[in-house]
């Protein structure tokens, strides 16, 4: 793939390619990253030493450098004082996922100071998988490879606050950072008071939870010991019902067959037996009656102590959580406070080290006032004496030009398809200036140096049917400037 006439190229390798095997598609896409230039860009997709394989589509995505890093914890060992950690790098371009192409790091932090930060060594040997954009949140096609971290060893972490762990990938000048991975939080002493006290709050509740459940129990028990009596009353008023029935009829009996009656008297026996047995069933359901309307009133009196004792536990609960509010609450107002100093200070300091380097700026731009003075100074003088020379080399050009003779031609004719210019040798010149036209105004000419040393030239190749004017002129070189003498009268020649 060449872009700009091949100005950038590239190789899409293809696996029919590398098969010999055009009919063979590739599983996954093939790409190349090719940068291309500000406006318009022609690409060409092209095999220089063969047939080029059928595609079926290309596709052109814009590609872009890192797009992202995340971080999580992978395993946590040794009761959470060892941490295992992956990071995963994002990447619109392939490239910068190979062969540590990336530099990445890890920093831990204890609330917001770093503590600690070391490079991520442990690249996975998997090659960069291809994702859809989504991941990176954006168009086209992205790369992501893991990298597994060393074990973070957090036994000597005491001081009490969160860590956290921040990811780092860096390639070609991109940084991106990941967002801070949660390790753990090691709690103050008043923390771990609070901790202690809703946990003893929490138990109380649970305490008077299961004290209110054991009375509802014996409450329901109660209520069915009450039942029982109740049927077990209904049931002695019911026999002492039959039993008066029982002795009414024996009654009725002894007075039929006479006071002396064995069966008279046996009826009234048995039927004052009954009785009693009646009055003693009634009496027994009436104490049991009793009793459980007792256990009843005890299991109603333990159902409200332990009701008391829930909401005793509530408010126990309530208040631990009331007073842990208030610590927080003031915590984090000690830490705005905190913060907000830290930011004066810091402001007072910046504004501090502004006044330093304006202080120093104002002693850098008057010693570069003075320096810019000294140096105009100089370069006043050292105009003037320029000018001095300069006002001096003009007099004394205009003394050489006087003194810069005429040149004078001898001979200009042809010679084997050259013109050969020939001239009178000058004594105290440093050269001579050929001016050689077609045409006889001197317009569109050209021109040849040659050194004093010599005293003719040739002109090489002249054009046919062209007549040619030539003359010459003296030169000296007077302090760097060139001084020229008179133009000798010209002279032609024919081409034929």
């Amino acid at each position: 793939v060449t872009a700009d006439g091949g100005v950038t190229s590239k190789y899409l390798l293809l696996q029919g390619t590398i098969a010999n095997n055009f009919n063979t598609p590739e599983q996954e896409p093939a790409s190349v990253t090719i940068h291309l230039q500000k406006g318009t860009n022609e690409l060409k997709l092209y095999n220089p030493e063969g047939w080029c394989s059928d595609l079926d589509k290309v596709s052109i995505t814009k590609s872009f450098g890192l797009a992202g890093v995340t971080g999580n914890v992978q395993e946590v060992r040794d009761g959470g004082k060892t941490f295992l950690l992956k990071e995963t790098v994002i990447s619109g371009t392939q490239e910068d996922l190979i062969d540590y192409g990336v530099a990445s790091s890890y920093t831990v932090y204890h609330d917001s100071t770093p503590i600690g930060t070391e490079e991520v060594e442990g690249q996975t040997g998997e090659t960069p998988v291809q994702s859809s954009g989504g991941k990176a949140k954006m168009n086209g096609f992205v790369f992501q490879r893991d990298y597994t971290t060393e074990e973070i060893d957090a036994s000597a972490w005491t001081e009490p606050g969160n860590y956290t762990v921040v990811f780092t990938a860096e390639k070609d000048g991109v940084k991106v950072e990941s967002k801070p991975v949660f390790l753990m939080r090691i709690l103050t002493e008043e923390e771990e008071a609070m901790k202690e006290l809703a946990a003893s709050a929490e138990r109380a509740k649970a305490e008077a939870e299961e004290a209110r459940r054991k009375a509802e129990e014996a409450q329901a028990a109660a209520e069915q010991a009450k039942k029982e009596a109740d049927e077990k009353r209904l049931a002695a008023e019911a026999a002492k019902l039959a039993a008066e029935q029982a002795k009414a009829e024996a009654e009725e009996i002894r007075n039929q067959a006479g006071e002396e009656s064995a069966a008279a008297k046996e009826a009234a026996k048995e039927a004052d037996e009954k009785l009693k047995a009646a009055e003693a069933a009634k009496l027994a359901a009436e104490q049991a009656k009793e009793a459980a309307e007792a256990v009843q009133k005890a299991a109603e009196e333990e159902r409200k102590a332990a009701e008391q004792a829930k909401i005793a536990a509530e408010a126990a609960k309530a208040a631990v959580e009331a007073e842990r509010l208030a610590v927080e609450q003031a915590k984090a107002a000690a830490e705005a406070e905190r913060i907000k100093a830290e930011e004066a200070k810091k402001k007072a300091e910046a504004e501090r080290l502004a006044a330093e380097e304006a202080k120093k700026a104002a002693a850098a731009a008057l010693e570069e006032a003075k320096k810019a003075r000294d140096e105009a100074k100089l370069a006043q003088q050292a105009a003037e004496k320029a000018r001095q020379e300069a006002l001096n080399a003009r007099d004394e050009a205009k003394k050489q030009v006087k003194k810069v003779p005429k040149a004078a031609l001898k001979s200009v004719k042809k010679k084997n398809g050259s013109i050969q210019i020939t001239w009178k040798k000058l004594s105290g010149v440093s050269g001579y200036k050929i001016k050689y036209s077609t045409n006889k105004n001197f317009r569109n000419s050209k021109f040849k140096k040659v050194s004093a040393s010599k005293n003719s030239y040739l002109i090489k190749k002249p054009k046919k049917g062209k007549r040619y004017y030539i003359r010459i002129r003296a030169y000296r070189n007077v302090n760097g400037n060139l001084v020229y003498g008179p133009y000798s009268k010209s002279k032609s020649v024919k081409i034929k």
